[in-house]
């Protein structure tokens, strides 16, 4: 999504119309937070199955994570 408003975002600077360039702008730094934030929780989440000696089982995806290391 980050993409198609960096597009949007593009395309009104070249109509000019400034309510639409602030709209355009506006998701664009939404969909880039939520990206950040998505990011932020999935590194977590994989700092901490990953941690030495544990053993994790994740009942949503039915998927077991073990750390050999």
């Amino acid at each position: 999504m980050v993409q198609v408003w960096k597009g949007k975002v593009t395309e009104a600077e070249k109509t000019g119309d400034a309510v639409e360039i602030k709209r355009a702008n506006g998701m664009l730094v939404l969909y880039d937070s939520l990206q950040l934030a998505h990011k932020c929780i999935l590194n977590s989440f994989y700092g901490y199955v990953m941690r030495k000696g544990y053993l994790i089982s994740c009942k949503l995806f039915n998927i077991t994570f073990k750390s050999y290391s």
